[in-house]
């Protein structure tokens, strides 16, 4: 018994129980020392979760300052969605104020609760840090709904999965309207069509794709030389720096999984030019592209 006692769950800390039928084991004079020492590391791990009066006091007056310039910037002006979802954040942290319940003050608030506010203030900011006057389309009205339902969805604790899915919501959001900003004659339709198409999707939004948009909208922004192609079931993507075929990669769209790219300059047998992008009748690096073949030079 003394060691089961002493091996077992060493990775977890708990209350000691009875190997056999899980019965707490609170009062043996036999066995006191092992639970002592477990009860000593339960309440180490309480006070890391609780944290101490003085540092939950600081943390609280440092969210009321960041949530009140939320209040003041001027997506809470012209967003219902943003206020309200702010408003709800302000009144969760309003509850955790000292309080009296039954003749007794209780401390309503902890550590835990505090970081998981601290989370959603983060989002938030991060949400009012790209939203744009006037950004107001149904897909960004839409996605921004989304994502604030997300953050108010559970209201003890935010888990960092959570955090990640959310922050690549919040990049899509940004690549959304981004997109709405991007559209100058000279910009081939097909390529802006693509962009709103993958970060308008349904579908669970990934660092791949996030990525993919990226190097899209940087192409729209500086004019490089790229080269268009599609993977084996029609989904098109870019090549940047010289257009030639550098790496192997796995296609971004969800659900796809084919093998894009090339090696050496030379494209994997399975891909082809997507001319139906920006009308280019050959890859950027290419002997017919290299020879003036993409350009109509006059005579």
């Amino acid at each position: 018994m003394e060691t089961w006692l002493k091996g077992e769950n060493e990775a977890e800390i708990q209350v000691k129980v009875c190997p056999k039928c899980k019965t707490p084991i609170i009062n043996t004079q036999r066995y006191s020392e092992y639970l002592k020492k477990a009860m000593v590391d339960i309440q180490n791990v309480k006070k890391r979760l609780n944290g101490s009066p003085e540092a939950n006091r600081e943390m609280r007056l440092q969210l009321w300052a960041r949530i009140l310039l939320l209040k003041h910037h001027h997506i809470s002006k012209f967003s219902i969605l943003f206020s309200s979802a702010l408003k709800e954040t302000e009144s969760r942290l309003e509850e955790t104020k000292w309080d009296v319940e039954r003749g007794r003050v209780r401390q309503s608030f902890n550590a835990v609760i505090l970081n998981s506010i601290t989370s959603k203030v983060q989002i938030l900011e991060h949400i009012a840090k790209i939203f744009v006057s006037g950004t107001d389309s149904p897909e960004v009205q839409a996605q921004l709904s989304f994502i604030l339902d997300c953050i108010q969805r559970n209201e003890v604790h935010v888990t960092n999965q959570e955090i990640d899915d959310i922050q690549m919501e919040i990049s899509r959001l940004k690549r959304r309207i981004l997109s709405m900003f991007k559209r100058p004659s000279v910009t081939p339709a097909a390529r802006i069509q693509h962009i709103e198409k993958l970060v308008n999707t349904r579908n669970r939004y990934t660092k791949a794709i996030d990525e993919s948009v990226q190097e899209m909208m940087k192409t729209l922004e500086s004019g490089i030389k790229i080269s268009e192609f599609k993977c084996p079931n029609g989904h098109p993507y870019i090549i940047t720096e010289c257009g030639g075929a550098m790496q192997e990669y796995t296609c971004p769209e969800a659900g796809c999984g084919e093998k894009i790219g090339g090696t050496h300059h030379t494209l994997i047998g399975t891909n082809q030019l997507a001319s139906e992008m920006d009308g280019a009748r050959f890859a950027a690096w290419s002997n017919m592209a290299n020879n003036l073949g993409n350009y109509d030079i006059p005579m």
